[in-house]
């Protein structure tokens, strides 16, 4: 895009100076909070100037607190929240969150871009289904862009919901890979319990349940009561992806794998209940 129409006229360049402070200004307020439908709060603070960090949580419960952003609105049914970075020296570009399933940290993954808009967007709009965002670009670069939700949320598609019983000590991040939809479970104390259930659409054609623990001397992954998938059913892999035969991780960097199909999976709105305990105390 070309500023010199701007560089050409003494009074437009004046107004994109004030603009840009008014950007800059705007971004550096000392503390705020935004609050979802849903009930999920999104507090930052500027521990220092140009350096943001945001406190999320929900019911009075910390989810995550995340260095270098800023938190900037919800969508309309308060799942999924778009969050500015706010750190000194990078473009100060945007991503995603779906709070619903459970991302409260954004994990980047190697060749996928996830961030969208620039240091310039002085404005977001939500459309009413919550399909799509309008970044705003103040006006001295001009325009717009709309970003359709489904292509920079991770998440997005799969409809599964995850919700632990104590957030604060227990991490679980849902991810996709092909008909499989994978839930990595990372639980502070090694004793944790979760609820599973299809928010829309349909099941996978597999689960898969990640538990990074040092042990997994009990598990029990239940439907109705009834037991679908236990310890017995587990395989500790490496971090690298490879099968470890021992019983014990312990200090080894990796997870314990469950598999359930489509077939064992309860209809909606039925959940899966999981519990998990890494050593018996």
């Amino acid at each position: 895009m070309s500023y010199l129409p701007v560089l050409r006229s003494p009074a437009l360049f004046v107004a994109a100076i004030i603009q840009l402070f008014t950007v800059i200004g705007a971004a550096e307020d000392s503390v705020g909070k935004i609050t979802s439908a849903t009930g999920f709060e999104a507090v930052w603070r500027n521990p220092e100037e140009g350096y943001s960090v945001t406190t999320l949580s929900k019911g009075g419960v910390l989810l995550s607190e995340i260095d270098g952003a800023r938190p900037v609105s919800f969508s309309p049914d308060g799942n999924i929240l778009l969050v500015r970075e706010a750190q000194q020296d990078d473009d100060c570009r945007h991503y995603l969150l779906n709070l619903g399933v459970g991302e409260y940290k954004q994990k980047w993954v190697e060749g996928e871009e996830k961030r969208i808009g620039g240091r310039f967007v002085v404005g977001a709009s939500w459309s009413d289904d919550g399909k799509t965002i309008t970044l705003k670009n103040a006006d001295f670069i001009g325009g717009s862009d709309t970003i359709k939700v489904s292509q920079y949320c991770r998440q997005i598609r799969s409809g599964v919901k995850v919700t632990p019983e104590d957030p604060a000590k227990c991490e679980v991040v849902v991810s996709e890979a092909s008909d499989r939809v994978i839930l990595d479970i990372k639980s502070k104390f090694g004793i944790g319990r979760a609820s599973v259930e299809l928010a829309d659409g349909e099941w996978p054609g597999t689960l898969t349940f990640r538990f990074h623990l040092r042990g997994l001397e009990g598990l029990k992954i239940t439907r109705d009561g009834k037991m679908v998938a236990d310890r017995r059913q587990a395989t500790a892999y490496l971090k690298d992806g490879t099968v470890f035969s021992e019983k014990y991780l312990n200090a080894k960097e990796g997870y314990y794998q469950v598999d359930i199909p489509k077939s064992l999976l309860p209809d909606k709105p039925k959940a899966l209940e999981v519990h998990w305990v890494d050593f018996y105390r």
